[in-house]
């Protein structure tokens, strides 16, 4: 297993658009709203000057626009991604195993844990992150792609927030965790992982396990317009 941490500083990118405030005695400013707190605003003008605001005293426009506001784009992102692999006892339920043996009869699963944590405070912590699961085909001997998926996400200050997301169950006899993650499935060997994060429709992280990965699964979904279906956590799954 490898972990990846890449920081990327999105500043320059998604910088909020800037509005035009206007007060109940007609007063205006023209301003981007950095947040929204205890019923008071802060607003950034584009010589970085702040200032706070009662919501109470703005127009029943700009009231109804804060009520909508989720934050702004998410800026400086900390991403920490790597595969796992976990035993399933026949309780359904789970535990992350380590190097060693394991029963013969046990369920494996091909995880991609991912963590994710911002330095922005007031920015929408909301994400939909997507992923897929990359191998080789054995007897094309090119990159495909045998499982994604997509779901609900957060990048939160502090201590981040972290899911790992799960490729389907496999029954497994092998009796070590090295042949376990190079176990071959339908003709395919597991090679790699890409993650998306997207916010309001538009992409704000890439990354994968390594460049050429990357690139190869862009231009899979280019061609093939793959389609990253709503993921289906572990507990649900295995009552199908």
């Amino acid at each position: 297993m490898r972990t990846l941490a890449v920081f990327l500083f999105l500043t320059t990118l998604v910088t909020a658009e800037p509005r035009t405030w206007t007060s109940a005695d007609g007063r205006t400013i023209k301003a981007e709203l950095v947040s929204v707190k205890d019923g008071k605003i802060t607003l950034r003008r584009s010589d970085n000057q702040t200032f706070i605001l009662d919501k109470a005293t703005l127009s029943a426009n700009d009231s109804d626009f804060i009520d909508k506001w989720k934050g702004r784009p998410l800026r400086p992102i900390t991403i920490s991604t790597k595969i796992e692999m976990v035993q399933l006892d026949q309780k359904n339920t789970s535990w992350k195993t380590d190097y060693g043996s394991y029963a013969k009869d046990a369920l494996f699963m091909r995880g991609l844990s991912v963590m994710a944590k911002t330095i922005d405070d007031g920015a929408n912590p909301d994400v939909i992150i997507k992923f897929a699961f990359t191998g080789i085909d054995q007897e094309t001997k090119s990159m495909v792609i045998y499982d994604c998926g997509m779901a609900p996400f957060q990048v939160l200050r502090g201590d981040g927030y972290s899911d790992i997301f799960f490729s389907e169950v496999q029954t497994n006899s092998d009796t070590n965790y090295s042949a376990l993650g190079e176990r071959y499935r339908d003709g395919i060997k597991p090679n790699g992982w890409a993650v998306f994060l997207e916010q309001d429709g538009k992409e704000i992280y890439a990354t994968a396990s390594t460049t050429e990965t990357l690139n190869a699964v862009r231009i899979i979904i280019k061609n093939d317009s793959l389609e990253f279906k709503p993921y289906v956590r572990i507990k649900d799954r295995k009552k199908d």
